[in-house]
């Protein structure tokens, strides 16, 4: 392709990507900057190309040697042998520094018009890093092709891996979203009153916090029988072990107790249980504090505090261990209210039935029937107004004058006396 090509225009476009900008750097090397202009060329047309041609043939004119076998290639994709990349003039064109820096590397030296601020984005040469020449060894180009779509392949890797994982640590939170979304449309729907709504909110609340999401019942539910029992008796047997009244019984009891024990969690100021209400399980504390609460006689009301490893509902032990057995559930002999959140762990009347029934001597014990009685929150009741009783009782026998206001002070006393107290029969096999 000789000179006539740059005046008619035939292949004018082709020599000005694949032969000029290639040897303003290097004999015949191709860059990315025709490759850009190509594209510009198809979107905004010739004009950009043809002002950085002109620009070039003004630039050619100062350099010896420089003519159109330089600036030109024959063929439209064609970077010549290797003696025309040897060449004299071309290698001397290629050296010649004020040919970029007027044309191509900054729009100040020529007259680009509205393609000014084109200039510096079809000169950028990111896509060989900034310091990397391209070269027509298609070995190299396609080295540098692969390498190239590997590192965009491990970058879209990394960044899938890290989605990945944004998503596992903020799916629980989402489902936690969704579900309390769903709960006050729920609440909203029934015009729950806003104190009902708020004591939903802050169980959802206090519950997440404790158990991050994670629902450990459902988790181990379909896993074979043995490796459930394992993996409870690793969880539960410490805490268990804390509740005095197991701390007498062998493994083998403790493993079927372990088995069907389930976990629950309590906020503050709930009512648990109600005095006369039919006792449905058994609570053992772990973390918090619970107030049980007993009316007695003339309005009179007794309360205790039951913490870590007080139990409450041992009126179903007396109901499993009392012959002839009752189907009936026993009424509770005491309210229960949370004072704070609280974690225990519960055991429902048909899991206690079970256990007493197949493993009746362990309750047999003498330390376990004494256990269960001290802690007995019923059993610390009767004994306090007892002991109360005497105590008064002694302190008041002083004389005989006063031995009629004594009268009237023990029909009170005995009527206190009256209040629910604890089967004698309780824990016996």
């Amino acid at each position: 392709m000789g000179m006539d090509s740059f005046i008619d225009g035939k292949g004018r476009n082709d020599a000005v990507d694949d032969g000029v900008y290639d040897s303003l750097s290097r004999p015949v090397l191709p860059k990315d900057i025709p490759f850009r202009l190509r594209l510009t060329r198809h979107a905004e047309g010739n004009k950009l190309p043809n002002r950085a041609e002109n620009c070039l043939k003004v630039q050619c004119r100062d350099v010896d040697g420089c003519g159109p076998r330089v600036l030109t290639c024959p063929q439209p994709i064609y970077y010549g042998t290797t003696r025309n990349v040897l060449d004299q003039h071309r290698e001397a064109w290629s050296d010649y520094k004020p040919a970029r820096a007027a044309c191509i590397d900054s729009p100040d030296n020529w007259e680009y018009g509205v393609y000014e601020w084109v200039v510096a984005l079809v000169a950028n040469k990111n896509s060989t890093f900034g310091n990397l020449h391209s070269c027509i060894e298609w070995s190299e180009v396609m080295l540098n092709v692969v390498v190239l779509n590997i590192g965009l392949l491990l970058v879209t890797m990394f960044i899938g891996y890290i989605k990945v994982f944004l998503q596992a640590v903020t799916s629980k939170k989402q489902q936690t979203r969704l579900k309390m979304r769903n709960i006050d449309w729920w609440m909203k729907r029934r015009h729950l009153p806003p104190e009902f709504q708020q004591r939903v909110r802050n169980y959802e609340r206090q519950k997440w916090a404790a158990m991050r999401g994670i629902n450990e019942s459902e988790m181990i539910a379909n896993l074979p029988e043995g490796l459930r029992r394992d993996i409870k008796y690793h969880l539960c047997l410490d805490l268990v072990r804390q509740v005095p009244l197991f701390q007498h019984l062998d493994d083998l009891a403790l493993e079927n107790i372990l088995d069907r024990v389930k976990s629950h969690i309590f906020t503050g100021g709930e009512t648990i249980t109600r005095e006369g209400d039919p006792v449905e399980r058994m609570l053992f504390v772990v973390r918090g504090h619970l107030e049980s609460s007993q009316v007695l006689r003339d309005g009179v009301k007794s309360c205790c505090m039951l913490g870590p490893g007080n139990f409450t509902g041992d009126e179903l032990l007396s109901w499993c261990l009392r012959r002839p057995f009752i189907e009936r559930l026993p009424p509770s002999t005491s309210t229960l209210v949370t004072l704070e959140t609280t974690e225990a762990f519960g055991l429902e009347a048909e899991d206690i039935k079970y256990v007493t029934q197949h493993f009746w001597y362990a309750f047999a014990k003498e330390k376990v029937k004494r256990s269960a009685r001290y802690y007995s929150p019923g059993w610390r009741t009767w004994a306090a107004v007892s002991i109360q009783l005497a105590w008064r009782r002694f302190r008041r026998r002083i004389t005989l004058a006063s031995l009629g206001e004594d009268k009237l002070r023990l029909r009170l006393y005995t009527a206190l006396l009256t209040s629910p107290k604890p089967n004698q029969d309780d824990f016996s096999a």
